[in-house]
């Protein structure tokens, strides 16, 4: 086996909820779209370009998810 990501931060993975107004929510039947955000850094130092030293990166990626069969839209 081999590990698609990583190492993740202790932050590394968040959830935010959403109301179908846009507004954010923590009440579970207002819930209408969901943001996920992945974070993590390289294992090893890489460089940068140029004479830039090598260091560790952190990066993220975000996606949004709305609920599907959602009966109250």
């Amino acid at each position: 086996m081999q590990p698609l990501v990583g190492p993740v931060l202790t932050n590394g993975l968040t959830f935010q909820y959403y109301a179908a107004d846009g507004s954010v929510t923590a009440v579970k039947n207002q819930v209408a779209r969901v943001d996920i955000t992945v974070r993590a850094r390289t294992t090893s130092a890489i460089r940068g370009g140029g004479q830039a030293p090598a260091a560790t990166v952190v990066d993220s990626i975000s996606t949004s998810v709305a609920l599907r069969n959602n009966r109250r839209f």
